[in-house]
C-alpha cells in the first residue's frame, strides 16, 4: 500500500497499474493533484482513477469530476 501522492506517481513508472484508488486528502500531493498528473501523462491517462473523500462540499465533488 502506498501512503502518499509522491509514492503513487513513482509507482506508475515501475508497475503496471489497472486501477488507481486515491484519497482526496493525502500527504505529498492531494488526490486532485495526483489525478491531474496521471491524466496529463500520455502513458497513464487511460488508467481509471477513483477518488474517495469525506469532503461533502459540492465544489469539492465538482473539482473531482
Amino acid at each position: 500500500m502506498l501512503v502518499d501522492g509522491e509514492q503513487a506517481l513513482k509507482a506508475l513508472r515501475y508497475e503496471q497499474i489497472d486501477l488507481i484508488l486515491l484519497d482526496v486528502m493525502m500527504p505529498n500531493g492531494s488526490g486532485f493533484d495526483v489525478c491531474r498528473a496521471i491524466k496529463s501523462d500520455v502513458e497513464t491517462r487511460l488508467i481509471p482513477v477513483v477518488l474517495v473523500t469525506s469532503l461533502t462540499d459540492r465544489d469539492d465533488r465538482i473539482h473531482g469530476i
